[in-house]
């Protein structure tokens, strides 16, 4: 049912200053068209990337939560100091392994940064020598800034990095689809994927 699951901070998707920008809103809607092209999809079938917008308002999480985790075949993480700081994530996350683990299966999971975090600080279930796609970048050593933001259209950092993780989230979904839910284990790692049994959430 879902090709991916995104996983994020709400406040990563709240408008600053007087832009409106909703960054996660933005970077989905982008990758679903990017990842279109690169799946060779017709007009009108777009990737299905699901975001819990509605769950953040539903008292009844763990069964509708459980019940898009068992659809989906990717998980992505947008990581940032909101979704390493909730409460909410570490209760979501422990939620999400003990239902990925039941599953018995390999747990396709990207992760996206939006800021500079030590790998040190990633949660215990997700290798800190993991690879992120770095969706932020400094200039003559001056502080993190998050590309995208707060104009996309001319940014051409972030363009790149919107091709280079629709390539390699294609890639996964099409050996995913042409190999069933086992992937092969003797396939090289992605920058920015991990391979094992990790669960994902938004987070508030």
């Amino acid at each position: 049912k879902n090709d991916i699951f995104v996983s994020y901070a709400h406040a990563d998707n709240e408008p600053l200053l007087e832009s409106k920008v909703q960054w996660v809103s933005n970077f989905v809607d982008d990758l679903s068209k990017f990842l279109a092209k690169r799946l060779g999809r017709k007009e009108g079938e777009s990737p299905v990337i699901w975001t819990d917008n509605e769950l953040a308002r539903n008292h009844a999480l763990n069964h509708a939560l459980e019940s898009e985790i068992k659809q989906t075949a990717v998980y992505m993480i947008i990581m940032s100091p909101a979704y390493l700081e909730s409460e909410w994530c570490r209760k979501e996350r422990e939620q999400f392994f003990r239902i990925l683990q039941d599953r018995r299966s390999d747990t396709i999971v990207f992760i996206v940064e939006i800021d500079e975090i030590d790998r040190k600080k990633y949660p215990v279930e997700i290798d800190e020598y993991v690879i992120p796609y770095r969706f932020w970048k400094k200039e003559n050593g001056s502080k993190a800034r998050t590309i995208g933001f707060p104009l996309r259209s001319n940014d051409t950092d972030y363009s790149n990095k919107l091709v280079d993780i629709s390539f390699d989230l294609a890639k996964e979904l099409m050996a995913i689809k042409a190999g069933g839910t086992k992937r092969q284990s003797s396939r090289q790692p992605t920058p920015g994927l991990y391979k094992g049994n990790v669960f994902l959430a938004q987070v508030t």
